[in-house]
Order: structure tokens, then sequence, then C-alpha cells
């Protein structure tokens, strides 16, 4: 079933990207853990595919480890390296187009319901500062050039960009410092169920703590069509 439109009320959402996410865990600090956790941040998530062990030259003895965690075989690997050498996927395996992720998936972890297509989004305001020569952009390439187009929200979460990757406020146990001024609800995903204007609140609450990279709240969304949502 088609995820239903945006209501008008919720927030215009700018997607940065698209991510085949592995469902990790809340780390063991946290008052929830061992409850999941999606994220686009691969300090908790593993995210694929693992272009070292698949696409960039020089890495072989990274393949033989990630073809036994994926069950990928030798023609699979050799298949999945052609294909992304024809897509825009940039270095932390973030795809720009959703159609691209979309044929990764099904075409190679069509077995793994724990693999799911989510995609990152936030605000014109967040957006700016993630464009070429935003504040918080340390990569050349262009970020946040399309509207979010449909998929099923599946909470928030707050992600600051640093040289080829994201980290997430949990890689420093930041939610503490947002749980004692503010009541932080998490879902069954491990992501914000907080309002995304509170979440913005969030994020400025704990810029300059941390990582050294500028705080972003992010809406997550579900794509996948076809596979099941739960695992």
């Amino acid at each position: 079933m088609p995820a239903p439109p945006l209501h008008s009320s919720q927030p215009a959402y700018y997607t940065i990207g698209y991510y085949l996410a592995e469902c990790g865990h809340l780390p063991d600090y946290h008052p929830q853990a061992p409850g999941r956790l999606l994220t686009a941040s691969h300090c908790f998530c593993r995210l694929h595919p693992d272009l070292i062990a698949c696409y960039w030259n020089g890495w072989e003895t990274k393949k033989e480890p990630y073809q036994q965690k994926t069950g990928l075989s030798d023609e699979a690997l050799a298949s999945l390296s052609q294909h992304l050498s024809t897509m825009e996927i940039d270095s932390d395996s973030r795809f720009e187009r959703r159609a691209d992720a979309q044929h990764i998936r099904q075409t190679y972890f069509t077995q793994r319901n724990d693999i799911h297509l989510i995609s990152i989004s936030l605000t014109a305001p967040y957006r700016d500062k993630l464009s070429p020569h935003g504040p918080a952009n340390h990569i050349t390439k262009t970020l946040c050039t399309q509207k979010l187009d449909g998929g099923r929200h599946l909470g928030n979460d707050i992600l600051g960009w640093d040289i080829g990757s994201f980290h997430t406020y949990l890689c420093n146990g930041l939610e503490q410092d947002i749980a004692a001024i503010h009541p932080l609800r998490l879902n069954t995903w491990g992501l914000i169920d907080n309002p995304y204007e509170e979440v913005e609140t969030y994020a400025e609450l704990i810029q300059n703590q941390g990582e050294p990279v500028i705080w972003l709240p992010v809406a997550v969304h579900l794509h996948d069509a076809g596979y099941p949502a739960e695992t």
C-alpha cells in the first residue's frame, strides 16, 4: 500500500540521501538498551553496501569477511561492484537516487529483512547548513537537492556530518543532556518520537558538545516497498 501523503501541517523536508541500513542496537549505557536502533550513523548501524569491501581497490582482505556477513557469492560481489560504478553513491554508502538504492536492495539483499531502505531529511534552514558552502558541510558534493518524496515516517534523529560520515547524538551519550531538561521519548526503532520542532530544540541544546560537528535534526523515513516493515 502506498504511503499516505504528508499532512500540510508537517514541515517541508529536503532529503539528504538514501541508505540501506542494517538494524543495530542502542549503546549499552542507554537505559533502553539493548533495544534496536535504525540510524544513518555507521557508529551503530552497518550501512550497505560496504564500499571498502566491494568497490574500492586495494582492500581485497575486506571482501571475504563482508561476503561471510552478507552471504554474497564471488559472482554477486563482482556484479554489485559493477552496478555501483554506474550509480551516484557517496563515501558513507549514501545513495543520491532512491531508485538506485531500491535496485541494490532488491537484487543483492532481498533475503535480509534486517536491512532497511531509509532516507534522512531536514528542513530548509538546516539544508542550507549542509549546502556546499554551509558550515556543517566538510565535503564538496552537493546535498539536499530534492524534496522528500513519500515514505513512512519512522521517527527523528540528531546527526552531525564529520569527514565522510554522520555521527549520531548517541555517540557521546548526549541523550542524557537532553533528557535532563526535556522529556526525550524513543520509539521501537530507537528513534526520537518527539515532534520535529522539539528535536530542533534538542539539537541546539547539544551544540558544541560531543563530536566536533554541527548537530542537525533529521526525519527518518522508511521506503521498504514490498518488504516487511518490522523484523
